[in-house]
C-alpha cells in the first residue's frame, strides 16, 4: 500500500482541494478508514493493501471528503458524486468485504 498510496495522493489532491495534515497506516478492527477535519488527520486501515487497488482509492477519497464535510449527509454525498460519480458501487463492492 506504501507503494500505491503516494500516486493515488498525487491523483486525488487536485481534485479533491484539500489536503491532509498526516496519513497513517493501522491495522483498524471496525473501520476502513476515518478522518479527524479539525486536525485534518487521516488513517486507513492496512487491510486494504489486501482489497481491490479500486477500494483503497475509494477509502481514501471518502476521507478527503471528509476535510469538506464532516458526516455522511447530503453535502458530503454531493462531494463525493462530483468528485468520484462510482462511488456507491465502490462502497456496495467494499460492504461485503469483512474486516479483521
Amino acid at each position: 500500500m506504501n507503494d500505491v498510496l503516494p500516486a493515488l495522493l498525487n491523483k486525488w489532491l487536485p481534485i479533491v482541494g484539500r489536503e491532509p495534515s498526516n496519513i497513517s497506516l493501522r491495522l483498524m478492527t471496525t473501520r476502513w478508514g476515518s478522518c479527524t477535519p479539525a486536525t485534518r488527520r487521516i488513517r486507513l486501515n492496512l487491510e486494504l493493501a489486501w482489497l481491490e487497488p479500486e477500494l483503497l482509492e475509494y477509502v481514501l477519497v471518502h476521507e478527503l471528503t471528509h476535510l469538506w464535510a464532516s458526516g455522511h449527509g447530503a453535502s458530503f454525498q454531493r462531494y463525493m458524486t462530483t468528485f468520484m460519480p462510482d462511488w456507491k458501487h465502490r462502497r456496495r463492492t467494499l460492504n461485503r468485504h469483512i474486516i479483521g
